[in-house]
C-alpha cells in the first residue's frame, strides 16, 4: 500500500465518523508512514473545522509533497478549504487552482471532481449565487457520485434561499436516503433550515440540537454555529432554551475555531441576554463576524434577527442593522417566507438602501494597483520609508487580505516562516504591530479581535474592483451596469504592488487580481 492509499483509508474512516478508529489509525501510521499520518491529521483538522491547526500542520508538509503530485493535490485542497473556513477566499482559490492544475495533469477524475467542487463552494461562500446556479447543473452531471452529492446539497440550499421550498423538500428527501457518515450532517443542516421556513420550528430546533451534539461528539468548533441557529429560533419564538451544559461547551469550543465559529460563540452569548436591546447589539456584532468569515447566509439571518430585536425594543442599533442588511437582502428572497421574521423583513425592506461606502468615507484609503499609495485621513503613509520593514509588510498584507484581518499565527508565519510563534519570538510580531499603530496614528484602526489582527474602516481599490464586478454581474439597468464596469476598468489599469517582487503572499493576490481582470473583460464583452 502506498502513501496515497494509506491517506485515502484514513479519509474514509473520517468520513464515516469513526473517531476512535481514526485516532488509532494515525498512531499506527506514524511508525509505518509518517508523511501519510501527518496528511491524515490535516484532513481530520479540516473535518473538525479546526482550520488554524490545519493550516499550521499543512504548511509544514508543502516541501515534503512537492515531488508527490497525488499527495500535493489532496494537501492543496485541504489548505484551500482551511483558508475558506477562515474567510480567506482569495488564498483558498489559489490553493484550489494549484490542485486543479495537478489533478488535470494526473487525469484523475476523483481528484478533479473534488477540486472543482471546492471552486464552486467558493462561489457559494462569496454569495456569487447567480454564477453558481448557472454552473451547478453541469457540475452535478459530470461529477463523481460523492461530489455530485455535495453539489445537490448546495442546490437544495439555493432553493431554500430562493423560496422554492417544494423543490428543496423533494430533492432533500432524496439526498437524505443516500447520505452516510459525517457528510449526512450537511444535508441535515439544510433540512433544519428548511423546517424553519416550513413553519416547523420545534422540529427545526430539535434537529439543530441533534447536530450540535454530533459536532460536540468529536470536539468540532462548528457546534457553536448549529447551536446559535437553534438559539435564534428559541429566542425569537419564545421556546424552551437549549440545555445550559451544551451552550457552555459550544462557547468554549468556539474559541478554538476560526472567525465564523467565534462569531457564533458571540451570538450565543448575546442571545442569552435578557434585554432585547442588549441582545440586538450583540447579535449584530456576531453578524459582522459571520460576514468577515465569508458566511453570508449566517450573516444575513443573524443580522435580520438583530434588526428585529432592535425594532421591538426601540434600540439605537436598528439603523445600523438595516444598513448591514441592505447589500444582502436581495440575495435571500426566501426569507420573506420565514414564519418568524418574514413579515418583519417585508416591512423593513424599503428601508434597506444598497450603497457601498466610497473611499472618502473610510479612514484608511489604499490604492494598491500602481501603488502602494495609502492615506489615513488626509495624511499620506509612506510604508516604503518605514525603518521596520516587517511592519511595512504586515501592513500591506492586512490591506490585501479579505476583510483586512489575518490570524495572528498566520501573520507571524508570513513574516518569519522559519521561526515558531512561541517564547520571545512573539515579541517580534508585537513590535511590528506597535510600529504600524504608531505610523497610522490611531491604535483603534488596528485592533486585536480574539486570534486575529484587524484593520478597521478600510477602503482599497482592489476591494472596490471586486465589489463593482459583483454588482455589475447582477445589475438589471444597462446604464448602471456600464458605469460600474467603466469604473472598475479605470481602477484596474496597472500592476498590483509592482515594487513588491518575490513575495509569495503578494503573488497570491496578483493571481487573484489577474482573475478579476479576466472576469471584468468577459463582462465588458457581453
Amino acid at each position: 500500500m502506498n502513501s496515497g492509499e494509506r491517506v485515502d483509508e484514513g479519509i474514509n474512516l473520517i468520513r464515516q465518523g469513526k473517531w476512535n478508529e481514526v485516532a488509532e489509525y494515525i498512531r499506527t501510521l506514524r511508525g509505518d508512514d509518517p508523511l501519510a499520518a501527518e496528511l491524515v491529521e490535516v484532513c481530520l483538522c479540516v473535518y473538525r473545522y479546526a482550520s488554524p491547526d490545519a493550516l499550521r500542520k499543512g504548511r509544514r508538509l508543502l516541501s515534503a509533497v512537492s515531488d508527490k503530485p497525488e499527495l500535493a493535490t489532496r494537501l492543496f485542497n485541504w489548505l484551500g478549504t482551511a483558508h475558506r473556513m477562515m474567510g480567506e477566499l482569495e488564498a483558498a482559490e489559489n490553493y484550489f487552482l494549484r490542485a486543479l492544475e495537478i489533478a488535470e495533469s494526473l487525469e484523475e477524475p476523483r481528484l478533479l471532481s473534488a477540486t472543482r467542487l471546492n471552486l464552486l463552494l467558493l462561489k457559494f461562500f462569496s454569495a456569487d449565487y447567480q454564477v453558481l446556479r448557472r454552473e451547478l447543473p453541469g457540475f452535478i452531471r459530470s461529477a463523481t457520485p460523492p461530489n455530485a452529492y455535495w453539489g445537490k446539497c448546495i442546490q437544495v440550499i439555493l432553493d431554500i434561499m430562493s423560496g422554492n421550498l417544494a423543490s428543496a423538500r423533494r430533492n432533500l428527501d432524496a439526498l437524505l436516503q443516500d447520505s452516510r457518515g459525517v457528510h449526512r450532517y450537511t444535508a441535515r443542516e439544510a433540512e433544519a433550515f428548511l423546517l424553519r421556513l416550513e413553519g416547523k420550528t420545534d422540529l427545526s430546533v430539535k434537529l439543530y440540537l441533534e447536530l450540535t451534539e454530533n459536532f460536540l461528539g468529536f470536539s468540532s468548533p462548528y457546534a457553536a454555529i448549529t447551536c446559535a441557529k437553534a438559539m435564534e429560533i428559541t429566542r425569537l419564538k419564545g421556546l424552551e432554551p437549549l440545555p445550559s451544559g451544551i451552550i457552555r461547551k459550544c462557547v468554549r469550543l468556539a474559541e478554538k475555531g476560526s472567525w465564523g465559529e467565534q462569531a457564533a460563540g458571540r451570538e450565543i452569548e448575546a442571545l442569552l441576554r435578557p434585554s432585547d436591546a442588549e441582545a440586538a447589539a450583540g447579535v449584530l456584532e456576531s453578524a459582522e463576524g459571520y460576514r468577515k468569515a465569508s458566511l453570508p447566509l449566517e450573516a444575513f439571518t443573524a443580522g435580520l434577527s438583530a434588526a428585529y430585536l432592535a425594532w421591538v425594543s426601540d434600540a439605537p442599533v436598528f439603523p445600523k442593522a438595516l444598513k448591514f442588511l441592505s447589500p444582502l437582502a436581495s440575495l435571500y428572497p426566501g426569507m420573506k417566507n420565514d414564519p418568524i421574521l418574514g413579515g418583519f423583513m417585508r416591512r423593513a425592506e424599503p428601508l434597506m438602501q444598497v450603497r457601498s461606502p466610497t473611499e472618502n468615507e473610510r479612514r484608511i484609503r489604499a490604492w494598491l494597483i500602481k501603488g502602494p499609495r495609502i492615506f489615513v485621513g488626509e495624511r499620506e503613509i509612506r510604508v516604503e520609508d518605514w525603518y521596520n520593514k516587517k511592519a511595512a509588510r504586515a501592513f500591506i498584507y492586512l490591506l490585501l487580505s479579505p476583510r483586512h484581518r489575518i490570524h495572528i499565527d498566520h501573520l507571524f508565519y508570513l513574516l518569519w516562516p522559519r521561526r515558531k510563534f512561541a517564547g520571545k519570538n512573539r515579541e517580534l510580531l508585537y513590535v511590528a504591530v506597535y510600529n504600524i499603530r504608531k505610523a497610522i496614528g490611531d491604535p483603534s484602526l488596528l485592533t486585536k479581535r480574539r486570534d486575529y489582527y484587524q484593520l478597521e474602516d478600510v477602503w482599497t481599490d482592489l476591494d472596490e474592483i471586486d465589489n463593482l464586478i459583483r454588482l455589475a454581474d447582477i445589475a438589471t439597468d444597462r446604464d448602471e451596469k456600464a458605469a460600474m464596469l467603466e469604473r472598475a476598468k479605470e481602477l484596474s489599469e496597472g500592476d498590483l504592488l509592482p515594487g513588491m517582487l518575490d513575495d509569495r503572499y503578494v503573488e497570491e493576490y496578483r493571481a487573484h487580481f489577474a482573475r478579476l481582470k479576466r472576469r471584468l473583460s468577459d463582462l465588458i464583452a457581453q
